[in-house]
């Protein structure tokens, strides 16, 4: 908390400070001071819990009321969905997470013989759950915790969802072994950061789904950026590794 006094130099207005005070961080709103999604947290959220009371399995309902405590809620909103590639804003992974379970409906209506509805989309909700701890939640610039960097939050989201499972009478351990594999294979290769890649139908459509996500999002980011209007080109981006086509007024 900043206090001081407005006075002009040079013909510019400038702040001299008197006081500076800390703030507890549980006064601090991260979304007053980074970018935040265009789109409203508690609506998004209501979405989401929409999806959760249609998963008809009921060990699969009962894992995602274990792990959706309030204040995992809390944290799952607020959270970026990245640090730069993609979502990466207070209530990213909010975002992404819907973007996931829209394109695994998209499967499950077009090609959905062999997916299973209840699995792959529980899937697709919680495969970034990780990231609520892979990321400092009080940091202005999204830094990485201790664990997200030793970990990451694949790893992260199994050890979770592992951990819930057991607090759940007769959960099958089948049934668990396919959601972690889906978890821990959402990033499709090894290059890609994932230690497993999809063995499962399921598997495949989760990585597929958070694939386009993520890739729309990256192009999403780097069409909001551009601001040479005469250069229909972006600057090279190193993640995509290429330039990106932005025709003039889009």
């Amino acid at each position: 908390l900043v206090s001081g006094r407005v006075q002009e130099y040079k013909g510019q207005p400038q702040l001299v400070v008197e006081q500076i005070v800390p703030v507890p961080a549980s006064q601090v709103s991260l979304s007053d001071f980074v970018p935040g999604s265009r789109f409203d947290r508690e609506v998004m959220w209501r979405r989401l819990d929409a999806v959760m009371l249609s998963i008809k399995n009921p060990h699969l309902r009962a894992l995602l009321r274990a792990i959706f405590t309030p204040g995992m809620r809390e944290s799952f909103c607020t959270t970026p969905g990245g640090r730069e590639v993609h979502h990466a804003y207070v209530g990213g992974l909010l975002e992404h997470t819907l973007e996931v379970v829209a394109y695994a409906e998209v499967m499950l209506a077009e090609q959905g013989q062999f997916l299973n509805r209840d699995l792959l989309l529980t899937g697709a909700i919680l495969h970034d759950l990780g990231k609520v701890e892979e990321y400092n939640l009080t940091s202005l610039s999204f830094q990485m915790t201790d664990r997200g960097k030793l970990l990451g939050h694949l790893q992260i989201a199994s050890e979770k969802i592992g951990l819930a499972a057991r607090t759940i009478s007769d959960f099958p351990d089948q049934l668990l072994t396919e959601l972690q594999h889906m978890i821990l294979a959402h990033h499709g290769t090894a290059e890609w950061g994932s230690p497993q890649e999809p063995k499962s139908v399921n598997a495949m459509a989760l990585h597929l789904a958070d694939l386009v996500s993520g890739r729309l999002g990256q192009f999403s980011r780097i069409i909001s950026e551009h601001k040479d209007e005469s250069n229909p080109w972006s600057s090279w981006d190193r993640y995509l590794e290429r330039s990106v086509y932005i025709p003039k007024g889009m």
